[in-house]
């Protein structure tokens, strides 16, 4: 999908959820094994063939963006409570981007079903 939306000229960061969506020739489980357990730990692949890259975090959960924006310098500090201590963290500007954009779409898809209709409009009331 993200290689698609590349061929046209879009760039774009996705967040990977289920295994069908991962981009071929990159291993979901060696990426998240290779993700330390301290969280906040960090890894990035870069595909050999287009400048693809899939970054992880290791947050509550494990957390991977694929994308072919941005990049992976360091971006806010985060804090989370997990297990019952508090985890201060700097997360890659990657995930700050995809975290802030996400509702993107879908706040303009409502925008755009929410306006007032012609029909309703022109509609008489007796």
């Amino acid at each position: 999908m993200i290689r698609a939306l590349k061929d046209v000229g879009l760039f774009s960061i996705m967040q990977v959820k289920k295994k069908r969506y991962w981009p071929r020739g990159m291993p979901m489980e060696d990426i998240i094994r290779s993700l330390g357990e301290e969280v906040g730990d960090v890894k990035v692949v870069k595909s050999r063939i287009d400048s693809v890259f899939i970054a992880s975090l290791r947050d509550k959960n494990p957390r991977c963006v694929i994308a072919n924006a941005e990049s992976t310098a360091a971006g806010s500090t985060v804090s989370r409570w997990i297990d019952g201590q508090t985890h201060t963290f700097t997360r890659p500007l990657v995930f700050e981007e995809y975290e802030v954009n996400k509702g993107a779409v879908d706040t303009a898809n409502t925008r755009r079903d929410n306006l007032p209709s012609f029909h309703y409009v022109m509609k008489s009331y007796d």
